[in-house]
């Protein structure tokens, strides 16, 4: 494709930085696999590009797409970004810099109703711009939207002159996908729905009532403090119906009730589809309740394979820690690429302390804004006033970091909250990142994940203490995170021909004891990603474990506890878990789920003649003395 290599260095320029020999050749590279992957001969497994930030990966694929002639032979790109701003930018620069208007279209749930539902003119676009959310939710199978209609719509692609419609040549993904599909529904979400359902919807649709209904029981009774696997048959032992007939039944309630229901607020709708949805996922696939208290939920997983025929390119500067793309080596080629960035001029500050997650951000999160913002200000002492900083945070503590930093002094300050930063520029001229939780999730998010790519199905014992690699999946996602993170701030503009940015700091908060994560595990997942930096302590905003790292000793006293407590049974005796539990003071959730999983206690157990047994139906979990 003549022209591309030109119209990349004019404009890398344009945006501030500087080029080198080694970024033309990745350029090239990146071409070279747009342009095989649009043609006859394309692979079906999709290379993964995993150049390092700002290394032009999203300007490549603009520019790409803008000097490809609008002719009979175009290929039809689809490209897949996160955000609706993205793809309002993507669009637009693709029609500029192409000099035609109508190369590109932007689609998502921004436009206007009549735009977003005329999607028989999507085809007429040589270049489709949709978001993440879009692609992702019409990968699943069991969605009870629209999806499933717009995702078959926009692969499909009409050539100049042409009659007949074909499928789009290329996909395009910028930034990797959530491949792995976490379906939860908690017991007082359902609750909550249920109570909010229409009375004239409940009786049109009586069954799927009765579906809905038992999957509550079930849900209702589930354990508080393990979790357990259910079958389809305890999930519908309320009915006498087929997994296939309560299927229909939720299908049912939505495509002739609420779907068109004219009395039922469009963010009701929404939620109860969402509900519906869920519900028929786990009809058809394997579930498990993660017991957290009241808030235990009904959990599965899916893989969200790329539709077979397609062929595409992904662009992902933290590739080589998605765990999808690592672990499917069938469907993934992650690729080699030259190295053109030199991080040596970025600095991490890590720490080691308490509070670490969004529980700490949402009940102690003044203290914890206060805290960190003069440990920074004590770091630069009188420098703090030329220094522009960006915070990240869980959302629950934004707004306390808002006004702490605000009579600091900094130059500039701002806050964001995860899973509101990716492929955001706002900050590229910031100097200064402090990252003060991290994004943990929900436990059964990693589990399901473990179990999505390496086609496993946990049972209860092993749910409930789960294989070393559950946690490395955390730690990968973790690191992923904190890198794209890093990202927005002004290290990803190559200022030198070397690959080197301006300087820049980042302050992290980790935590100093490894039941969660290991910290330095995700240090060193994060160095990979940015080769070069350095990393120091932040000793100021550290906390140091009297035991060195370790775990408290809780699950030690609560394993005695409870054999002491075996011990102490009559023969033939049983009593229930949650009794056991509060008579040994065994109130943590985790803990209890590592001591009840250690073989070590087991055993002790099983030489007393005394086991636990698993929750059956309504029966309670509970510790019996042979």
């Amino acid at each position: 494709m003549s022209g591309f290599l030109d119209a990349m260095r004019a404009k890398w320029a344009e945006y501030g930085n500087v080029e080198s020999p080694a970024l033309r050749h990745v350029w090239n590279q990146m071409q070279a696999t747009l342009d095989y992957q649009s043609g006859p001969d394309a692979l079906d497994i999709w290379p993964v590009i995993p150049c390092e930030l700002g290394s032009g990966k999203t300007t490549a694929a603009k520019v790409w797409c803008a000097v490809k002639p609008f002719d009979e032979n175009h290929p039809g790109v689809l490209i897949v970004v996160r955000t609706k701003d993205q793809a309002d930018e993507y669009a637009h620069d693709i029609n500029a810099w192409s000099g035609v208007p109508h190369m590109a279209f932007a689609h998502h749930s921004g436009l206007p109703l009549a735009d977003r539902q005329n999607l028989d003119v999507l085809a007429s676009y040589p270049v489709l711009v949709v978001c993440h959310k879009s692609y992702e939710n019409g990968l699943d199978d069991f969605a009870v939207d629209v999806s499933r209609l717009k995702f078959e719509k926009m692969h499909q692609f009409r050539r100049p002159g042409g009659e007949h419609l074909s499928q789009r040549g290329l996909v395009i993904i910028d930034e990797s996908l959530d491949q792995v599909h976490e379906e939860r529904i908690r017991r007082d979400v359902l609750k909550e729905l249920m109570g909010r359902m229409p009375r004239a919807i409940e009786k049109a649709h009586s069954e799927a009532m009765r579906v809905i209904e038992s999957i509550n029981r079930v849900l209702r009774e589930a354990p508080d403090e393990k979790h357990r696997t259910f079958s389809t048959h305890e999930l519908l032992a309320l009915t006498p119906f087929t997994a296939e007939q309560a299927d229909a039944y939720l299908l049912a309630m939505w495509e002739q009730g609420l779907r068109h229901a004219k009395r039922v607020e469009p963010e009701l709708r929404a939620s109860l589809g969402q509900a519906l949805s869920a519900l028929r996922r786990h009809l058809g696939a394997y579930r498990w309740t993660a017991g957290n208290g009241a808030r235990t939920a009904l959990s599965g997983h899916r893989l969200l394979l790329l539709p077979p025929g397609t062929h595409g390119v992904v662009f992902d500067a933290t590739a080589r820690l998605n765990n999808v793309y690592t672990g499917r080596p069938a469907e993934f080629d992650v690729r080699h690429m030259t190295q053109v960035r030199d991080y040596s001029t970025i600095t991490i500050y890590a720490a080691r302390t308490s509070g670490t997650g969004k529980t700490t951000a949402k009940t102690r999160g003044d203290k914890l804004a206060a805290d960190t913002v003069a440990a920074l200000v004590g770091h630069y002492g009188a420098q703090a006033s030329e220094r522009r900083v960006l915070v990240v945070v869980a959302q629950a503590g934004e707004d306390h970091f808002r006004k702490a930093g605000a009579a600091a002094g900094f130059a500039a300050f701002d806050v964001a909250h995860w899973n509101k930063i990716d492929g955001r520029n706002d900050w590229r001229d910031f100097d200064t990142l402090v990252i003060a939780t991290l994004p943990y999730a929900t436990a059964s998010l990693d589990l399901n994940t473990y179990m999505a790519v390496h086609e496993k199905e946990l049972d209860d014992e092993a749910l409930n203490a789960p294989p070393d690699e559950v946690k490395l999946v955390r730690e990968n996602r973790i690191a992923a995170s904190l890198a794209q993170a890093m990202g927005r701030i002004r290290l990803r503009t190559m200022t030198s021909p070397d690959g080197t940015c301006q300087p820049c700091d980042i302050f992290l908060r980790l935590p100093n004891w490894r039941l969660m994560v290991d910290a330095d595990r995700i240090l060193d997942a994060v160095k990979r990603t940015l080769p070069g930096a350095s990393v120091v302590p932040w000793d100021r905003a550290s906390k140091r474990l009297k035991r060195d790292g370790r775990a408290p000793a809780a699950k030690k006293g609560v394993a005695a506890a409870l054999v002491a407590y075996a011990g102490r049974m009559t023969p033939g005796a049983w009593e229930d878990v949650s009794d056991v539990r509060a008579q040994i003071g065994a109130k943590a959730h985790g803990t209890w789920f590592r001591v009840q999983a250690d073989p070590a206690v087991l055993a002790d157990l099983t030489a007393l003649g005394a086991r636990i047994e698993p929750a059956i139906g309504r029966r309670a979990a509970r510790l019996v003395r042979s």
